[in-house]
């Protein structure tokens, strides 16, 4: 009984046996792996396909992006600098007409490039405004003889230039081209030598730069407009060395006080009145300590260095305003920081208004009263704090 089931189970095995050598000899007819090989080569079939994408990918941004991006760049200053030559042996006008020929070349392949080559098109459009910028600036300066010799005039094209230049990065929604059309507007500024025309620049373009945070969101551009607003105002201060003015502190007019807290208001707006389902996040605090840092430092500058008179009416002005808008960013988002940051600098203008106003030590006594608003007010905001928290 036990031998004949032992022969079966023999029989099965060595009918297994040759039927699995029949398979292994088909499978190698037909080219077929094992299974495992299968699954291993399908497993790592995508990894294989993935590294090679993302090589491809990698090849493609640095030829597309950064080689085109350089490139573009070098080509675009070389060829600037290439019209700030004075040519003695050529008519005047030639180098700029040379370069408005080239403008208008660059776009033109810009244009034919814009479906097939997007971002190459947009940074040979940004290279094209750089050219019609410092072709423009080439018909007055860099040349002991002028294609114009008037600078009103040249300032009037220089103004208009930079404006299209502005309006076509801004249809463009391109935040390059923004910050390459700013950069120019405040070289304009510097280059104008007038005092009146660069705050009025400085004003109107810090403007444009708050309607651009608010409406696109565009926090970069509102910062990078912050930073060189203030250095500009600072570089005319030292009676503007760019221009190759001796370094100096300029003791008129007294009104560019004034355009500092212009500046800081309208930054202040740009910060306060941005989308409400942007939280202040990283990049807004950085904005509001930048403005206060930045006016209080230039204005303080200006003050004590040339026009001491003027400090305790400044000041006044200032602590005012600042502290305003530590309200009204408290009571528009319960802001903490930005509120922190207005308020302290608010505060510090009030104080330094009241040493330069009273005597000593009279003021110590005005600076008491002080401390009683500063701790009333602290309590007011930590007891609503506390209530809004809570209601959460």
């Amino acid at each position: 009984m036990n031998s004949s089931g032992d022969r079966s189970e023999s029989d099965w095995l060595d009918r297994l046996s040759r039927i699995e050598s029949r398979l292994s000899r088909i499978e190698r007819q037909l080219g077929i792996t094992d299974a495992d090989e299968v699954a291993a080569s399908a497993e790592s079939a995508p990894d294989a396909s993935t590294a090679q994408s993302t090589s491809e990918s990698l090849e493609l941004r640095i030829g597309e992006f950064w080689l085109a991006k350089s490139g573009i760049i070098i080509l675009s200053i070389g060829i600037a600098f290439l019209l700030t030559f004075p040519y003695q042996d050529l008519p005047v006008a030639l180098p700029a007409v040379f370069g408005y020929f080239l403008v208008v070349a660059i776009i033109a392949l810009a244009y034919i490039w814009r479906e097939s080559f997007q971002h190459i098109s947009r940074y040979l459009l940004g290279g094209a405004l750089l050219l019609l910028y410092f072709s423009t600036l080439r018909l007055y300066f860099f040349s002991q003889q002028q294609t114009i010799s008037d600078l009103n005039f040249e300032l009037t094209l220089l103004s208009l230039v930079v404006i299209i230049n502005l309006a076509v990065s801004i249809y463009k929604k391109s935040v390059f081209l923004t910050g390459l059309s700013l950069t120019l507007v405040y070289i304009t500024a510097i280059i104008s030598d007038s005092a009146y025309l660069l705050f009025f620049f400085v004003s109107m373009f810090a403007i444009i730069s708050v309607y651009l945070k608010i409406k696109y969101d565009w926090n970069n551009i509102y910062i990078y407009t912050l930073l060189i607003s203030y250095t500009t105002h600072l570089l005319w201060f030292l009676n503007n060395p760019l221009m190759g003015n001796r370094i100096e502190f300029v003791d008129s007019p007294a009104t560019n006080l004034a355009f500092v807290l212009i500046y800081l208001s309208i930054f202040a707006v740009g910060n306060l009145f941005r989308n409400r389902d942007i939280p202040e996040n990283t990049s807004i605090i950085i904005g509001s300590f930048l403005n206060c840092a930045g006016a209080l430092g230039i204005s303080y500058l200006i003050l004590i260095t040339k026009f001491q008179p003027f400090i305790f009416s400044f000041s006044l002005a200032a602590s005012l305003g600042l502290i305003l808008f530590s309200a009204l960013f408290w009571a528009r988002e319960k802001s903490q920081v930005s509120t922190f940051f207005y308020a302290i600098t608010g505060y510090t203008t009030l104080s330094i208004a009241i040493i330069s106003q009273f005597d000593n030590p009279d003021f110590f006594i005005m600076l008491s009263w002080q401390s009683i608003v500063v701790i009333s007010t602290a309590r007011l905001l930590a007891k609503l704090f506390c209530c809004n928290f809570s209601r959460r």
